[in-house]
């Protein structure tokens, strides 16, 4: 299969995805928005990641180019082809579906415990550590399943955002965490100039992150999971 990324900043590329793609003898191509290349056309890919960023799902007279990018997931909202998106692409797609994007009432950045559903046929872990630095939420999709949400001993009330959603059996996937993250890619996104990254970095727990590698081995297993039963009902046969 051949996948496309659509990268939303400089500093919050591919990172383990482009490995995992890569050695299950997948091929792959970025497209950089924030750079002003040009969205692919959907005859170019055979499924697609929106990547994350550190911009508002709203802020289209800033990033023109977001408005372009929601037409193309209302395109791809009545086909076949699988599309996953990570935080502000999660984003991205459960404003298409109906959802609501809304500020965090409470912090959720750096290392956060994730439970997932029982019903969760993507096989992923029932209780993980995994990486989030974003201001907002999503609510749940119409139609959607709930894939993961925060665990319960981490939050003070049983009202709890979804961290995850599935929709048209598995096809679409959004997530808010960050099973992508390597230490090398996080290391390059905190320490970049991005002034819009730092405004978030006094709640990211630099030094907790960044002390924690075992936690990034094991969000490989996490991936795998993951992107393997995204991507296997559509492979040609």
């Amino acid at each position: 299969m051949h996948i496309y990324f659509l990268q939303h900043s400089a500093h919050d590329g591919p990172a383990r995805f482009a490995d995992w793609l890569t050695s299950q003898g997948h091929s792959h191509n970025t497209r950089q928005l924030w750079a002003g290349e040009p969205l692919p056309d959907p005859k170019e890919f055979d499924a697609l990641i929106l990547l994350s960023g550190p911009m508002h799902v709203h802020d289209i007279d800033d990033y023109p180019w977001l408005k372009q990018e929601k037409r193309l997931i209302h395109k791809l909202k009545a086909g076949r082809k699988p599309l996953l998106g990570i935080g502000l692409g999660a984003q991205l797609i459960a404003e298409a579906f109906g959802a609501t994007i809304s500020p965090n009432p409470q912090s959720q950045c750096g290392w956060i415990d994730i439970h997932t559903t029982p019903n969760d046929a993507h096989e992923l872990p029932t209780h993980f550590r995994a990486l989030n630095w974003h201001p907002d939420q999503f609510s749940l999709p119409d139609n959607a399943e709930p894939l993961a949400y925060l665990q319960p001993s981490t939050v003070t009330t049983a009202a709890q955002p979804p961290q995850g959603f599935s929709l048209d059996k598995g096809r679409i996937l959004g997530i808010q965490f960050h099973v992508e993250s390597t230490l090398n890619s996080t290391q390059q996104m905190l320490d970049s100039n991005d002034p819009r990254w730092h405004l978030q970095r006094e709640t990211l727990h630099y030094e907790e992150i960044m002390d924690s590698p075992d936690q990034f081995t094991h969000l490989a297993a996490v991936l795998d999971r993951l992107l393997l039963n995204w991507l296997t009902p559509s492979l040609p046969f």
